[in-house]
């Protein structure tokens, strides 16, 4: 299966996620000093990009679909 770049950056965003979630269990058993809204921000951030992607996805898979076939104006 060949992946196309789109599917990269979900991949990428999805690792983030899961980054952060593991920095917030690190914070929460005090192992790294991060601030909460550090943290926060960081996945706000990372949502946003991801939701971008995705759209960016969607339009990408469904670009023909939503492309009308250009009439000849000559009939």
């Amino acid at each position: 299966m060949k992946l196309h770049w789109l599917n990269y950056w979900m991949m990428l965003h999805a690792a983030l996620f899961w980054v952060i979630i593991y920095f917030c269990i690190f914070k929460i058993l005090g192992y790294y000093e991060v601030e909460w809204a550090t943290l926060f921000q960081w996945w706000w951030w990372n949502l946003f990009a991801y939701l971008y992607v995705a759209f960016m996805h969607f339009i990408m898979k469904n670009k023909k679909k939503f492309s009308k076939p250009v009439e000849e104006k000559n009939q």
